[in-house]
């Protein structure tokens, strides 16, 4: 935490809450607060600090409300500060109610409290778990749920209790809890309000159609049993005003296989308005048709008011990976500029049809390149120069929206690219603040079938799928990337020192590929590390 030590005339200026995540239910990240200004914003200092006592990423946006900072830990802990000095006031441990493992960053809490504010409630998830916390004692309530907390796997029209966790939280609008949801990629997503004095479901909107609803009919026949996803992970806002709630949603599943599930998608890749006390669908735009790049929307809606004609216009501003803000009226979800669909490049795979033309705005320009190019290569030294012409001439550049093919293609705009989760931020003129990222990445389809069609065993195919991006399809890996072989990593590893690089991560190799732990471990293969990496990968066989 900082202070200014010397403080300007304005310093008597009102303490301000930031009672949601991002600040207020428009994610706007906005507050007037005007102690710290640019005359003295030299002079910060430390004024305390706290060690919650992890080491994972912190990604949390914490919230204050009446002189208490309440934040989620990497862990999911909940620890209560007093915001003035650091002092510790309570903290909750999910994992002594129930024993969760939940590598997801949490980026953030609710809060809600009743009219003559004598119950405040602090909400949190870990797991599957959504837990209504006392704001002031930090214990669960126990009038919520099954003795204050819910199972958010239950109340999703699914059969059985399906994992459904959250990483990015709602809103609370009026008693209703309002969430998306993390769910895997064969799971059905959904948006859903719950009542905050007792955990039960009010509504749910099915951002993944039920065979008969509005949307379905951009689905193929039998689509429920081959996909699922088209969750909102990222975020929601909604305009209190109004009772209208803006949710962004993510690709359906699988990711990066869409050949069966061909068409529009509804409403994956889509700005949804719902009726914020039913749920009922206002309106709705998709962004991205039939995605099978991974292009998600990354952040939450941001609401603003803009001067558009000479007329002030309440909207909504969504960004998305290819660097576009699609700006939408917040009543009727009317672009405020024309969107073109622009032709993409086609499919080289029969199995699996690209759709023919992609939204493009025409108003605000794109905010980062849209195409690697020969004026991108790298110049930092001429070994990396040489190796980007390489790659450049052996995989060609596409766009944001590459061709599938079994062959590589660079993509970039990236996966990562564009706004990512932190989200965008307004501020009461009308101007909209944004943090782009920049990242090519290459983007290529691997068979999981042997050329008669029989599949892979187990093993190899979900190596492929998890590990081949970096270390190769014949684990030859790519040194000059620095990913290394794999073809001789007993002679470096033991089997249970491999394990642990899994689970925990080691150098440059990040946490991605847990969901080879429940498979049978048979064999170990790997080879000699490369110089500038000490990463390891564990191929599984059947």
């Amino acid at each position: 935490m900082l202070c200014a030590s010397c403080t300007s005339e304005s310093s008597d200026g009102p303490d301000i809450d930031w009672p949601h995540y991002l600040g207020d239910p428009g994610s706007r990240q906005y507050s007037d607060i005007n102690q710290i200004t640019r005359e003295n914003v030299h002079r910060l200092e430390v004024a305390w600090t706290y060690d919650t006592g992890d080491s994972a990423m912190y990604q949390a946006n914490n919230l204050i409300v009446d002189g208490l900072l309440y934040t989620p830990t990497p862990t999911r802990n909940v620890t209560a500060l007093n915001a003035a000095t650091g002092e510790h006031i309570w903290t909750f441990e999910p994992n002594s109610v129930h024993e969760t493992v939940d590598r997801g960053q949490q980026r953030g809490l609710m809060y809600w409290a009743s009219d003559d504010s004598t119950d405040r409630r602090v909400l949190t998830v870990k797991g599957s778990w959504l837990y209504a916390l006392d704001a002031q004692t930090g214990t669960p309530v126990p009038s919520f749920g099954e003795g204050g907390w819910i199972h958010l796997g239950d109340g999703m029209d699914l059969d059985g209790r399906p994992q459904v966790g959250l990483n990015t939280p709602g809103y609370v609008y009026n008693d209703l809890i309002i969430v998306g949801a993390n769910v895997g990629e064969d799971v059905p997503g959904a948006i859903r309000a719950f009542d905050v004095r007792t955990g039960e479901r009010r509504w749910i909107f099915h951002t993944l159609p039920r065979p008969g609803q509005p949307g379905s009919e951009t689905w193929p026949e039998g689509y429920l049993e081959k996909t699922g996803g088209a969750s909102d992970w990222s975020g929601l806002a909604i305009d209190t005003e109004r009772g209208i709630v803006y949710a962004s949603t993510e690709t359906a599943g699988p990711d990066f296989w869409a050949g069966d599930r061909y068409g529009e998608n509804l409403f994956a890749n889509s700005v949804v308005a719902l009726d914020a006390s039913t749920g009922e669908r206002l309106w709705h735009y998709q962004i991205v048709h039939h995605d099978m790049w991974d292009m998600d929307l990354p952040a939450p809606p941001t609401l603003l008011t803009v001067t558009h004609e000479g007329r002030q216009v309440d909207v909504v501003a969504q960004g998305t990976k290819m660097g576009f803000v699609f700006v939408l009226d917040r009543v009727t979800g009317e672009p405020l500029w024309e969107i073109e669909e622009q032709p993409i490049a086609e499919s080289e795979l029969p199995e699996m049809r690209t759709w023919p033309t992609q939204p493009v705005p025409t108003k605000p320009p794109p905010l980062m390149r849209q195409r690697y190019t020969q004026d991108d290569v790298s110049t930092i030294s001429p070994k990396a120069t040489l190796l980007t012409n390489e790659m450049l001439q052996i995989s060609g550049s596409f766009g944001a929206f590459p061709p599938p093919s079994l062959k590589q293609r660079i993509i970039f705009p990236g996966y990562d690219g564009g706004m990512e989760w932190g989200g965008l931020a307004a501020d009461p003129d009308g101007i909209l603040y944004v943090n782009v990222n920049e990242i090519p990445w290459f983007y290529q389809l691997v068979p999981t079938s042997r050329p008669d069609g029989t599949p892979l065993p187990l093993g190899e195919r979900s190596y492929r799928i998890r590990c081949a991006a970096c270390h190769g399809v014949d684990r030859t890996g790519n040194p000059g990337s620095g990913f290394p072989a794999l073809t001789g990593i007993a002679d470096v590893y033991s089997k249970n020192a491999t394990m642990d690089i899994i689970n925990q991560g080691i150098g440059r190799m990040e946490i991605c590929i847990n969901q080879l732990l429940f498979l049978p471990l048979r064999e170990v293969l790997s080879a000699t590390r490369a110089p500038s990496s000490n990463c390891a990968c564990l191929l599984q066989w059947d």
